[in-house]
């Protein structure tokens, strides 16, 4: 009896393990800061920060409300001619920010670095949102 229960715990343990390692995949650095800036503004400041990492914009929404902006945006990949082309991204490499009018003169902008799949190592994930943040900050004088 004293045997089965020190498998049924080892069982767990071994399970509770597994999950937390394969959950890793999804933990992520993303970021999230309110600025006292004008909603029109940030957007331009945004789009800077990313053209300014050679990083190639995908898509570009903004629902009717009016007061949000998703662009999702990837490191554009050298095709056969050597030509950087936004049309040849990884998809597992796109991230996205969400710009969001708070009031009048603030604005909430969010980073979500791309999802990979836990069998990614780390030093190949690319952590966009620390980089742009700080980008962000610096075209902001901050």
């Amino acid at each position: 009896m004293k045997v089965l229960r020190e498998m049924h715990l080892s069982i767990i343990i071994l399970a509770v393990a597994i999950i937390g390692c394969s959950s890793m995949g999804t933990i992520q650095g993303d970021a999230s800061k309110v600025y006292s800036e004008k909603y029109s503004r940030m957007g331009d400041v945004v789009e800077q920060a990313i053209n300014n990492r050679s990083l190639s914009i995908q898509s570009i929404n903004e629902p009717s409300s009016g007061d949000k902006v998703v662009i999702k945006f990837s490191k554009p990949i050298k095709t056969s001619s050597q030509d950087y082309s936004s049309e040849n991204v990884i998809s597992g490499d796109i991230a996205e920010v969400i710009i969001e009018k708070v009031d009048t003169k603030k604005t909430r902008i969010t980073i979500f670095n791309p999802e990979y799949h836990y069998s990614v190592s780390s030093s190949e994930r690319k952590e966009y949102a620390k980089q742009l943040m700080n980008d962000i900050d610096e075209i902001l004088g901050r």
